[in-house]
């Protein structure tokens, strides 16, 4: 009988704490998200009081009339194609491992992200250009799709890839977020973003 109300007090005590981490959990999460929207609204009140998006310093080669306003060290996530496969005995176990019958399996694919490499990224007036250790990305800006934000990253797609890339940013998520859509808007609007001042 004492065995049963411990097991049952530590089945509530278990049920108490994962509610609780859950909630504390989204609270974070929360917090997080309202910190990097206060970070980026500031950041684009600052911009419009200056006359727009502060030009900053990048190793990047810029073409002639381009200017960069985000360049930060990131990490590129994209999707890749994960293999699974379960296999299982069909037949008739007639000894300890000897099975009579064949082995049917299953495999199956699916899309995982997955850690790219580890560069920096930087945002034109015209182009997302990606400088990794092992692999680059450049995606003008005409060819962007979409631009989502997310806790502590940014989402895009674009008309010249197949899959979406995910680029880390940390608090400034919003910051790189807010960058893309400005400068998008301006060439979609039918010329490159100019430089403030």
């Amino acid at each position: 009988m004492d065995i049963l109300i411990l097991i049952l007090v530590a089945i509530v005590l278990f049920v108490v704490g994962a509610v609780f981490a859950a909630k504390n959990n989204a609270e974070q999460k929360r917090q997080s998200v309202e910190r990097q929207d206060a970070i980026a609204e500031e950041y684009v009140v600052r911009a419009n009081r200056g006359g727009g998006l502060p030009t900053v310093d990048t190793n990047v080669m810029l073409k002639r009339g381009e200017a960069a306003f985000y360049s930060a060290p990131t990490a590129l996530f994209e999707t890749r194609a994960v293999r699974h496969s379960a296999a299982g005995h069909g037949g008739i176990r007639v000894a300890r491992g000897v099975w009579i019958g064949g082995t049917r399996g299953k495999a199956e694919s699916h899309q995982e992200w997955r850690r790219i490499d580890d560069g920096h990224l930087t945002v034109t007036n015209q182009r997302i250009i990606f400088d990794g250790g092992k692999t680059n990305r450049t995606v003008p800006l005409d060819k962007l799709i979409s631009c989502d934000t997310n806790i502590g990253e940014v989402e895009i797609s674009a008309s010249n890839r197949q899959k979406s890339m995910v680029f880390t940013a940390g608090e400034q998520a919003g910051v790189l977020g807010s960058v893309i859509k400005i400068t998008s808007n301006a060439i979609n609007a039918g010329a490159p973003y100019s430089p403030a001042g």
